[in-house]
C-alpha cells in the first residue's frame, strides 16, 4: 500500500526503490515488489528502479556491496532526497557509512519506527489468539527497529532530518474489509494489493481480533505526501536501554523518544528528530480514495 501511494502520486519523483530483509526474507520482499511493480506496469504508470538490499543486519550480512548501497548513493549524489524507509535501516546506514558529504544531501528520512519509554504495543484488549500479556491480546514490536539495532544507531548517530512515523500514530487510521473491497473494484494495481493484503486483514482478524488492521508503512508513505495530516512534535531520541519496560528485570534495546529529562542511562546514539503521534481523522478516507481512485483515475495532485 505504501509503495503504491507514493509510485502512483503525480507530485513525486522517485529515484529508487530498494529492498531489505523485515517482516519477510530478502527474497520474498524483493519479489513481492517487483510483482507490484509488474502490476502497475501493466496499467500504464511508470515504474522506478528496483535494487536488491540487506539480507541481515549489517554486522551478519554478507552482502558487503548489495546493489541497493550503490544506487543510493548515486542517487544522492545526482540529487537531495527524501528517504521513506519502510523496513530495517540497514541498506541506509551501509550506503551512508563514512560518506558526510552524502548524508547532506538527505532532505529527510521518515521511518516507521520509533516508541515512548515504557511503551507496548498492544492493538487489542483481551482479544485474539496469538501471543498474551496480561490479558491485553497480542504484543507487537518496534520490528524495524529490532531488526537491526546497530544500522538504527549509525543512523541516528548521523544526524540527518528525521521524521519517525510510529504506533502511536498508526493506532489512530484502521482499514477493514470495506476498504480492500475498494481497492479491488478500483482494477490494476489497486486491485492486485487490496487482494494481496487479504492474508493481512485476516491475521488481524483472526490473531489480533479485531476487525481492521492499522497501516503502518502506508503512514509514513503519507507523511511524505501530506505531512499537513500528522500532528507532530519536535523531541529527542536515543538508542539505549529502556529500564522503564519491565524495571530491574529487563532493559531491552530500544529507539527511544522523549524529553530531555528522560534520557535513558544508558545510550548508544542520539539525535534530534520530529515523533507525529497522532493522525487527522480525514487522513483515512483520504488514503482510500488515493488507493482506490474512482474509475481508476488517479489524483492530478495531492490536494
Amino acid at each position: 500500500m505504501a509503495l503504491l501511494l507514493l509510485l502512483t502520486d503525480p507530485t513525486l519523483e522517485v529515484a529508487g526503490v530498494s529492498t531489505v530483509f523485515g517482516n519477510a526474507p530478502l527474497e520474498v520482499t524483493d519479489s513481492v515488489t517487483r510483482a507490484l511493480e509488474a502490476a502497475l506496469a501493466r496499467a500504464g504508470i511508470a515504474r522506478p528502479p528496483v535494487f536488491r538490499g540487506a539480507a541481515a543486519p549489517r554486522r551478519r550480512s554478507s552482502a558487503a556491496q548489495a546493489a541497493a548501497y550503490a544506487a543510493l548513493r548515486d542517487a544522492l549524489a545526482a540529487d537531495p532526497l527524501t528517504i521513506v524507509a519502510l523496513g530495517p535501516l540497514t541498506n541506509l546506514a551501509a550506503a551512508l557509512e563514512r560518506r558526510p558529504q552524502l548524508q547532506q544531501r538527505v532532505v529527510r528520512l521518515v521511518a516507521v519506527m520509533g516508541r515512548r519509554a515504557g511503551h507496548l504495543f498492544h492493538p487489542a484488549e483481551g482479544r485474539g489468539t496469538g501471543g498474551m500479556l496480561l490479558g491485553h491480546g497480542p504484543v507487537f514490536s518496534d520490528f524495524n527497529f529490532e531488526q537491526d539495532p546497530d544500522a538504527a544507531a549509525a543512523v541516528l548517530a548521523a544526524g540527518m532530518p528525521t521524521t519517525l512515523v510510529p504506533y502511536d500514530v498508526a493506532r489512530d487510521v484502521t482499514l477493514d474489509g470495506e476498504d480492500l473491497a475498494r481497492l479491488r473494484d478500483a482494477g490494476g494495481a489497486s486491485a492486485w494489493v487490496g487482494a494481496r493484503s487479504q492474508a493481512w486483514l485476516d491475521f488481524w482478524k483472526r490473531d489480533v481480533g479485531r476487525d481492521g488492521f492499522f497501516p503502518f508503512d502506508l503512514l509514513a508513505a503519507a507523511y511524505a505526501v501530506a505531512p499537513r495530516f500528522f500532528g507532530c512534535a519536535d523531541a529527542r531520541a536515543w538508542v539505549g536501554r529502556d529500564g522503564r519496560l519491565w524495571g530491574w528485570l529487563w532493559a531491552p534495546r530500544a529507539l527511544i523518544v522523549g524529553l530531555e529529562r528522560e534520557r535513558p542511562r544508558s545510550v548508544r546514539a542520539s539525535g534530534r528528530v520530529i515523533y507525529c503521534t497522532r493522525a487527522d481523522p480525514a487522513l483515512r478516507e483520504w488514503l482510500v480514495a488515493r488507493l482506490a481512485p474512482p474509475g481508476g483515475r488517479r489524483p492530478e495532485a495531492a490536494r
